[in-house]
């Protein structure tokens, strides 16, 4: 399958460069190609657990187009709108800027029975060859990225890379060799793109990096291991997910966040929250930077804090998706009921995936009361908070398939949503939907 054109269709802009708003027209932007699937065969973990192949789908922010990898057998082809490119030995993606206009994939080939030759995919043209390239951001304007990289990278003898220096290229200048970085997760972009943040370690000890044009320093003292992080949007507030040396085994290496054995403290300036349960993570700083959420377990319960978290209980089994109003003065996610941890399965998030719990909405005010909402889901996630704070729309897996949920609305269910973004006036919600191999840009006018 050869190359084809590709259309880039730009959203009208405001003053900064952001989009002004979802499109608010519905259409049928594309049709997946019958060569091309979205699922490949499970494969199966090193420890025998079986891992679904998904390609997910993703819209740009403004409904102009979308994106996917889309496989032939096992080879993977990045697609924007119904421009199919050409086949790569692997390929990721895509990341779309804020304004819907630019479009990046991480994409790789085998050169040798060694070697490998790696290119971000931006704007369909390969820029940024090294050797090996991991997690990729696209900066808010498109016009750049930040990723991992590993100069000099070789495959040993099991097919798997051999462990060497890496290197953060940003948009201003390649960085440090770092003997260790957390290199398949996405470095972060500021909302303004002003700097970008990622984990790395030399020395055997881990920090978290925040490089900007200036160069890279580090936020905070080095820790024996860290699994996550939350940067606040002007960059001078920070948490990290801590390793408790007081809890961990210094022969053993750590265990995944939400595993067995896992004890993770929250740092945050001179404090260190969570101490006092088993295990502390997923910190989100509100939009103004002045408050701090956190999930912490207690035994097989887990629950929602707020700044020291002094007096919070654990109720429920699972929580995903923390997402605070505009205001900061709510905060709402995803409660689970039942279900199991497959360990080889990460969500969007990197935390392990939990297979067959059902969940619910919640909503958390400051004083830390909260409003379990009364309806279930096979899942849920894509919370988003209207301009003004009063609406909440969120994706919801019914028994017969995605829908988008906003109070009591409900759109027509889907095989695939992307996440509801409103529009200005908060009086309609704009999503991305799969039916089959139709790819649609759908509209919900949402009652007052």
């Amino acid at each position: 399958m050869g190359p084809a054109a590709i259309v880039w269709t730009c959203a009208i802009l405001g003053p900064q460069g952001a989009a002004v708003g979802p499109r608010l027209e519905e259409r049928l932007i594309a049709t997946v190609p019958e060569s091309l699937a979205l699922e490949g065969k499970p494969e199966r973990s090193p420890d025998g657990v079986l891992v679904p192949v998904v390609q997910r789908v993703v819209w740009s922010p403004d409904g102009a187009t979308v994106g996917y990898v889309g496989l032939e057998g096992k080879v993977p082809h990045p697609v924007i709108g119904d421009g199919v490119m050409k086949a790569y030995d692997y390929a990721s993606g895509p990341e779309f800027s804020r304004d819907g206009a630019h479009a990046a994939f991480r994409v790789g080939k085998r050169t040798g029975k060694d070697k490998e030759r790696w290119w971000v995919l931006l704007d369909g043209k390969e820029v940024g060859a090294e050797d090996w390239i991991g997690g990729l951001a696209i900066a808010p304007d498109g016009k750049s990225y930040a990723a991992w990289t590993q100069p000099g990278a070789k495959l040993d003898t099991t097919g798997a890379y051999a462990q060497g220096p890496q290197v953060l290229v940003t948009p201003w200048k390649r960085g440090a060799k770092w003997e260790d970085a957390d290199s398949l997760v996405d470095p972060r972009f500021a909302p303004d793109g002003s700097f970008v943040t990622a984990i790395a370690a030399k020395g055997g000890q881990w920090r978290l990096v925040l490089a900007d044009k200036k160069g890279e320093r580090e936020l905070g003292s080095p820790q024996p291991f860290l699994s996550d992080y939350a940067v606040s949007s002007d960059g001078k507030s920070w948490a990290l997910v801590a390793t408790d040396e007081g809890a961990s085994d210094p022969d053993m290496p750590p265990p995944e966040p939400g595993m067995p054995g896992a004890k993770s403290v929250i740092v945050f300036g001179k404090q260190t929250l969570g101490k006092e349960h088993d295990e502390a993570g997923s910190p989100l700083f509100s939009p103004d930077g002045k408050q701090l959420a956190w999930v912490f377990r207690d035994g097989a319960k887990h629950g929602v804090a707020l700044g020291d978290g002094k007096q919070a209980e654990g109720a429920h089994d699972w929580i995903r998706g923390l997402a605070f109003r505009p205001d900061g003065k709510e905060l709402a996610f995803a409660a689970g009921t039942g279900g199991a941890v497959n360990p080889a399965w990460l969500d969007d998030d990197g935390r392990p995936h939990v297979e067959g719990a059902q969940w619910r909405l919640v909503r958390r005010d400051g004083r830390g009361a909260e409003e379990v909402g009364t309806e279930s889901f096979g899942g849920l996630e894509h919370f988003a908070w209207s301009p003004d704070g009063k609406k909440l729309a969120f994706a919801g897996k019914t028994a017969d398939g995605w829908r988008i949920v906003c109070g009591k609305q409900r759109s027509d269910p889907f095989d695939e949503v992307g996440p509801p973004r409103f529009a200005s006036d908060g009086a309609h919600v704009a999503f991305g939907a799969r039916k089959g191999r139709e790819l649609w840009w759908k509209v919900m006018a949402i009652a007052e």
